[in-house]
């Protein structure tokens, strides 16, 4: 993809610093910055992160039981 921007002033700036203090380029200093935002975004929520760290799965509502009758209350046709 390629972009075009224009930026005040006090961004530019902030763009200077950080090629200069980091050390990389401005493609380099923009695919970061994406990568950045997209973690914050997607992983903001704590219960996401608990639950990714824990190993969950999944879960659904059923009938109290559930854990005896499964196999005629799921369709494992599509499990994994």
């Amino acid at each position: 993809m390629k972009l075009q921007l224009q930026l005040d002033e006090q961004h530019s700036e902030k763009i200077q610093y950080l090629q200069r203090h980091l050390n990389i380029n401005f493609d380099l200093l923009i695919q970061q910055g994406i990568d950045l935002l997209y973690e914050k975004q997607c992983q903001s929520s704590p219960v996401v992160k608990i639950l990714q760290e824990t190993g969950f799965i999944g879960c659904i509502a059923g009938e109290s039981l559930l854990s005896e009758n499964y196999k005629e209350v799921i369709d494992l046709e599509y499990k994994l």
